[in-house]
């Protein structure tokens, strides 16, 4: 029984050797900050060898109480109370490395994160200033196409603005093709202004109106011109007619000896008074009787 009780002290002490040892390892690694998969790998071996030293351990209270040999208690459990305390402090090291691991993998995660945000803000920032300048590139083509049709249409209207009979039409056309200008510089100029911040956007909105304030000007000016035509074109048949009808029209009443003598008459007091439009109207006025008969139901082209 004896040998027995010696055999499983020596058990117990080998066991505690091998279970130090190991210890030391694992603290090495700890403070070394190795692999968290090799810090692991060690923890796990020296779990299996803290059960073996409290088998051990049994192993040897069990071989004292069956030889019936007295032992001091106190001490024998003072023992195991050593190697636990010692195993305790290692977990404990063990699990606050890991916290520290994965307190740098969250602080790794999100210096990673912060990264990658940032990399994608430049990318977004990129494309949006790249945006921005085709925005604004197609801006000054539109504000150039719009420029260029005001000053082709100031040419026009200085050819036109002292002439007695201006080309109405040509003018009316020429502020229709300005007005569409005008529209698509206003639509490029809103997409160029959606890509902004809302400040910057507020001066950019000056650009249009300034656009808007010239066409309101040459339109005013085409207005006056086109009046003035009409203004003029209803004096002069106003003034026409109201010289017809001082005038005392010549009369025909289809008796063809007095055909050459009004034909005469019409030539010289009438015709001279009127528009190439007018002439029909104004000889039908002529006749009468006979003569008016027979053109009654003509038209005066």
């Amino acid at each position: 029984m004896v040998l027995e009780v010696a055999e499983a002290k020596l058990a117990r002490t080998s066991a505690k050797r091998v279970f130090n040892r190991n210890v030391k390892k694992l603290v090495d690694s700890i403070n070394s900050k190795d692999t968290a998969a090799l810090i692991e790998s060690r923890f796990k071996d020296l779990k299996q060898l803290w059960d073996d030293v409290q088998r051990k351990h049994e192993g040897y209270i069990e071989s004292l109480e069956n030889s019936k040999t007295t032992y001091d208690v106190e001490q024998e459990d003072g023992w195991i109370d050593e190697m636990d305390k010692v195993y305790d402090d290692v977990l404990r090291q063990k699990l606050a490395y890991f916290e520290t691991v994965e307190e740098d993998q969250r602080e790794i995660e999100r210096q990673q994160e912060q990264i990658s945000k940032e990399k994608e803000d430049q990318i977004r920032k990129k494309e949006g200033d790249k945006a921005i300048f085709r925005a604004e590139q197609a801006r000054k083509v539109e504000e150039i196409a719009f420029r260029q049709e005001v000053e082709n249409l100031e040419e026009a209207l200085a050819a036109e603005i002292d002439k007695p009979n201006p080309a109405a039409s040509m003018l009316e056309t020429a502020r229709t093709e300005l007005k569409r200008q005008l529209e698509e510089c206003k639509r490029v100029n809103g997409e160029y202004v959606l890509l902004l911040d809302a400040e910057t956007a507020g001066y950019e909105i000056a650009w249009f109106t300034s656009l808007q304030k010239i066409y309101s000007q040459i339109s005013k000016k085409i207005g006056d011109v086109i009046q003035r035509k009409s203004d003029t074109k209803g004096n002069a048949m106003r003034g026409s007619t109201m010289k017809l009808e001082r005038m005392k029209l010549p009369q025909f009443s289809g008796n063809i000896r007095d055909y050459p003598r009004f034909r005469s008459d019409f030539e010289k007091q009438i015709l001279p008074e009127l528009e190439s439009g007018k002439v029909a109207y104004v000889l039908k006025s002529c006749l009468e009787g006979e003569a008016f008969d027979a053109i009654y139901n003509l038209d005066d082209d």
